[in-house]
C-alpha cells in the first residue's frame, strides 16, 4: 500500500498569524503553492500559498481558541474548508484543538469522508513532499 501524496489536498492550520508569517516562507515555494492555509485575519504579511482562509480571531491564545471554536458557524466554516482536504497539518495545540473534531478518527486519510491529521508538523510535511519529488524525478 503506497502512502497518499501530500501537497495538493493538504491544509496547514496556523491560527497564530504572526507565526504563520514566520514559518510559511521557510517552506519550498512549489509545496507552498499547493497548500490551503487556515489562519486568523490580520496585518501580518504572508507569502503566496495555494489558498488562504482567514477565520476571525481575537488577540491572545484564549481569544484565538474562542474565535475558532466558540461559534457553531465557525466550526461549520472550518468543516467546509476541510471538505476537499485529504491531510491536515497542525502546528501547535491550539490549531489541533480547533480542527480535531473535524478529523478522521483513526489513521488513514479520508476515513468517513474527513481529512486525517498528518503527524509531525511542517517538518514532516516538507520531508514527505521532498521524498515524493525525488521519487517522481527519479522515475522519469
Amino acid at each position: 500500500m503506497s502512502t497518499p501524496p501530500v501537497g495538493g489536498g493538504t491544509a496547514v492550520i496556523l491560527l497564530n498569524r504572526a507565526r504563520a508569517g514566520r514559518l510559511l516562507p521557510l517552506l519550498p515555494d512549489q509545496l507552498r503553492s499547493t497548500l490551503t492555509v487556515v489562519t486568523t485575519g490580520g496585518d501580518e504579511p504572508l507569502p503566496p500559498v495555494g489558498r488562504i482562509v482567514e477565520v476571525a480571531g481575537r488577540g491572545g491564545l484564549g481569544g484565538r481558541l474562542r474565535g475558532a471554536l466558540g461559534w457553531p458557524g465557525r466550526r461549520a466554516a472550518l468543516a467546509r474548508v476541510l471538505s476537499g482536504v485529504r491531510w491536515v497539518v497542525c502546528v501547535d495545540g491550539q490549531d489541533l484543538a480547533a480542527v480535531e473534531p473535524l478529523l478522521a478518527p483513526g489513521p488513514g486519510a479520508g476515513d468517513e469522508g474527513r481529512p486525517a491529521l498528518l503527524p509531525g508538523g511542517l517538518r514532516h510535511l516538507v520531508d514527505r513532499w521532498l521524498a515524493e519529488v525525488s521519487r517522481s524525478t527519479s522515475s522519469t
